[in-house]
């Protein structure tokens, strides 16, 4: 599997579900805060990411709400 990213915010509660849920399936990931991590919000820009949670595997963004996550990870 290419690499996954969970790109969050520190005080984002649907981040912490997707955490939750990356974890508890096994999958492993980076997870970067954009709210904090300025290197980390220019690369979610440049894949068009302007809302947290998302899920990047590889150049591929998961926009699905976060309890659709484990299923849209196992298509």
């Amino acid at each position: 599997m290419e690499p996954v990213v969970l790109y969050a915010a520190s005080t984002c509660p649907e981040c912490e579900r997707a955490t939750r849920i990356l974890a508890s399936l096994g999958i492993p990931f980076t997870k970067r805060l954009v709210d904090v991590d300025p290197e980390a919000q220019a690369d979610a820009l440049m894949l068009n990411i302007v809302r947290v949670p998302a899920v990047a595997v590889g150049d591929t963004v998961i926009r699905v709400p976060v309890d659709r996550l484990a299923q849209a990870l196992r298509a």
